[in-house]
């Protein structure tokens, strides 16, 4: 033992300390595990250096779902304490709101500034969904798609599990998948599987070879796939092999040849799910083939067939399933769709005694050949006429539709290492509700990307030219710097109107309206018990300094609206026994008592049919694990905590810091985590 430790033994002897020579290792601080789900029991904070940043976040899946009576009786009107009347709410904006019309103005029909039912239907529908622990609404048969190539995770296993392997000895790749020509059959679509050829139905081929192949091809036989943002091509004779050119990639060297159909071999029929989940992948960049089969013609008389490869496999209810791609690696499907990252026993069965959640009792619902329709009716909230103008227009930051391959963020994780995060073929669940936090931020994009020759060509027609000052040139690209600051109002005239008109832009332009703009909406309900009615009622009137979300632009700090609701009951006795009742005598809104009993109803039956796990410590349904995350979201206060904006913002590519955010895949925590 060192002199140090000598002498630190024998001080804490004379002292009575005593002192393990061979202490345990010191184990990592761990943080307090939520629970979260059924299935995964746990969803744990991230660690500071592993944690993500997003204007969104989630309410947690409640791990039951509380039903509310069997599914047929709700049009029984002899019920007693049944509650009709209306719902007077107003809407006031507290940053800018925006709902697109035609153009770029606010949603205005017939010239009157509104927001559509549909709009504020929606909110208060999913609102009502999360207060009464209904079931999630989504397309459980939905699948995504990965590609994992170049993955630091361990999607990058499971890509290669299912496509190829690599022999790291031999120096040579092993490649699973198949390959074939999808064509279509009737309404339906199925792959020809292509021929064996020592055992393989595909090779790879120089480019240099393809180049010469390519020039003795006749052009009917050259095929342009288009789609995406990349194009593709393939070109065969009927009865040789088929040579597919993909998208082009820093040091590709090979193209895929694929043999010819095999006649004899019996067809693979692509389950309509699966064809149907390939057309709805909005983040492929390349080809769709199954669009393309729609597109293209044969100058034969013979059905068309496209190369295209595949993988087989067996879902969980022994159904088999197929995925393709224009090229070997293609993106691949998930094996679990929405509904298997369900919790078990999340769904109900539907059958003739089935009963209803919450939000569908109030909003109605359909399934199979059953109907239940609602009994809540939402109009138009028009402006008032003392409210505020609108805001100038501009141009906002690119938005685009939320990625499934952000899997950290949309699943339950219950470790933030990289190589051990849940994707969608783990045994995990969905999160649970997404809504985006409150902010005020500038939700104008400081600086635009244009094609030079195109913008330069379209200014110069009207002769207007952009400043040196706000322009940057790089690549056949213009960048125009700090667009909102620009001076010249008909040179940002012409620029709102050239992002109107070039098919090639991202951009939009919009027209918000300004802070503080009032709308004024009724919410007709008719046949509510006092427990759907107070679940109504506390969607509207939410705890005190919460605010909800509408609209468009919700992640740039668009959209916050703070609604004051009166209820007016009717006198259903008197409103039956006169026509011109409710016409003549104006009814008068409900005492603050009244109202306050109808949402304490609708909490004590919540909490009353909370198993144990979900319960709360105290009495109060907004201390519920779940609730109090969602009142963490829609705190308005949390716009004036230190760093907010940053705090909330999308995760960068290009950041000017960090450089690419996204590649190390951090953790997503939870919303009480990230308003600390």
């Amino acid at each position: 033992m060192s002199d140090w430790k000598e002498k630190l033994k024998t001080v804490a002897a004379q002292q009575g300390i005593p002192i393990n020579a061979n202490p345990p290792p010191p184990q990592p601080a761990r943080r307090a595990l939520q629970q979260q789900t059924r299935k995964i029991k746990v969803d744990r904070n991230p660690g500071y250096n592993r944690r993500a940043g997003a204007p969104y976040n989630f309410v947690p899946l409640n791990r039951q779902v509380i039903a509310v009576a069997p599914f047929r009786g709700f049009d029984a009107y002899d019920t007693p304490n049944r509650k009709t009347g209306f719902i007077e709410c107003e809407l006031e904006a507290l940053t800018p709101l925006y709902i697109r019309g035609a153009g770029r103005a606010f949603f205005s029909p017939a010239g009157k500034t509104k927001i559509p039912a549909s709009s504020w239907r929606g909110m208060i529908r999913n609102l009502v969904e999360i207060l009464a622990w209904s079931q999630l609404a989504t397309d459980e048969k939905r699948l995504f798609y990965y590609r994992g190539l170049a993955d630091q995770s361990n999607l990058r296993r499971e890509y290669q599990a299912h496509m190829s392997s690599f022999n790291a000895k031999a120096r040579s790749t092993t490649y699973k998948m198949s390959a074939g020509y999808l064509e279509k059959f009737g309404v339906s679509y199925r792959i020809v599987p292509a021929r064996k050829s020592n055992g393989r139905q595909f090779e790879q081929m120089l480019k240099t070879e393809t180049a010469k192949v390519m020039a003795r091809t006749a052009a009917k036989d050259i095929f342009i796939y288009q789609g995406g943002d990349k194009t593709a091509q393939c070109f065969f004779r009927r009865g040789q092999n088929c040579i597919v050119v993909s998208g082009r990639m820093p040091n590709k060297k090979r193209d895929w040849m694929i043999n010819p159909p095999d006649e004899q071999a019996p067809p693979i029929t692509i389950p309509d799910d699966d064809a149907r989940n390939y057309q709805l992948d909005e983040n492929r960049t390349g080809p769709n083939l199954i669009a393309e089969l729609e597109r293209l013609t044969d100058g034969d008389n013979e059905p068309l067939r496209l190369p295209c490869f595949y993988v087989e496999w067996v879902d969980n209810d022994k159904h088999p399933r197929v995925a393709f791609g224009h090229t070997a690696m293609f993106r691949l499907a998930y094996e679990q769709s929405l509904g298997d990252l369900l919790p078990e026993g999340y769904r109900w069965n539907f059958s003739d005694d089935r009963p209803l959640d919450m939000a569908e009792a109030i909003f109605g619902t359909v399934f199979g050949n059953e109907l239940f329709a609602s009994r809540v009716y939402f109009e138009d909230a028009a402006l008032l006429e003392t409210s505020s103008p609108a805001a100038a227009p501009g141009i906002p930051h690119i938005l685009s539709t939320p990625k499934p391959t952000t899997f950290q963020h949309y699943l339950v994780q219950t470790s933030d290492l990289i190589r051990e995060l849940s994707h969608c073929n783990s045994d995990t669940a969905l999160r649970g509700h997404k809504l985006y936090w409150h902010r005020q931020s500038n939700w104008q994009a400081p600086d635009l990307t244009f094609d030079k020759a195109g913008l330069e060509t379209f200014l110069q027609k009207q002769g207007l030219q952009i400043p040196p000052e706000h322009r940057t040139e790089k690549n056949g690209k213009l960048l125009l710097r700090n667009f909102p600051a620009l001076q010249n109002e008909k040179l940002k005239t012409a620029i709102f109107e050239f992002v109107r008109t070039d098919g090639k832009s991202q951009y939009t332009v919009i027209q918000p309206l300004a802070p503080g703009a009032k709308f004024k909406g009724k919410i007709r309900f008719e046949n509510l018990t006092e427990v759907e009615l107070g679940a109504l009622w506390s969607a509207l009137q939410l705890p005190e300094n919460c605010c909800h979300k509408l609209g468009m632009g919700k992640p740039l700090g668009l959209g916050s609206v703070r609604i004051t609701p009166k209820l007016f009951l009717s006198d259903r006795q008197k409103r039956y026994s006169s026509l011109r009742h409710e016409w003549t005598t104006l009814p008068q809104p409900e005492s603050a008592e009244t109202v306050q009993a109808l949402q304490t109803e609708f909490e004590r039956f919540i909490l009353q049919h909370l198993d144990g796990s979900e319960k709360p410590a105290s009495s109060q349904l907004w201390e519920t694990y779940r609730l109090r995350q969602l009142k963490t979201m829609l705190d308005w206060r949390n716009t004036a905590k230190e760093n907010w904006p940053e705090r909330t913002r999308y995760l960068e590519i290009e950041h000017a810091r960090n450089g690419n955010e996204y590649k190390t895949r951090p953790v997503l925590p939870i919303p009480e985590e990230v308003a600390r």
